[in-house]
């Protein structure tokens, strides 16, 4: 039970932080390049495919929040990935509830430096890009507990 659990929250991870990565790494930067000089077309669809993402994220979380809590249950806790994933979540819960919405408020009234849909742009790459970092240090430990190795070496 042990091992599936593990594995299952693993996984989770794993998925989570391929899909952002697709989305930052190679979605966005795509978007904007074969739709220059349309950047509020490359703009929708990027805004799109996070918005998709937000709700594959809940479920991606979810199911590795009760992995965690069900490998808590079963006496092997492990406080950094379930730290990590309640981190995660809260962070979808913000880019999701808040900046999401308060992006697409602001998109009409410009999106030009200095105008407020930059400067909330800005901020949700960074909580984007932090998210990133904390889902592959989760998704790693993961990895490392489910197969049985000490976070600390061994």
């Amino acid at each position: 039970m042990f091992r599936a659990l593990a594995t299952l929250r693993t996984v989770a991870l794993g998925a989570w932080f391929g899909g952002a990565a697709a989305i930052a790494l190679l979605v966005a930067p795509s978007a904007f390049r074969a739709l220059a000089p349309d950047r509020v077309s490359a703009g929708a669809a990027v805004g799109a495919s996070l918005h998709a993402f937000e709700y594959a994220s809940f479920a991606l979380l979810g199911v590795a929040l009760a992995a965690s809590l069900l490998l808590r249950w079963r006496k092997q806790p492990s406080l950094l990935c379930d730290a990590a994933i309640a981190l995660l979540l809260l962070g979808t819960v913000l880019l999701a509830a808040w900046l999401s919405p308060a992006l697409a408020a602001a998109r009409p009234a410009g999106t030009g430096d200095g105008t407020e849909f930059q400067r909330l742009h800005r901020l949700y790459e960074r909580i984007f890009g932090f998210e990133l970092l904390v889902a592959l240090a989760a998704f790693t430990l993961s990895a490392m507990i489910g197969s049985g190795k000490k976070a600390g070496g061994g």
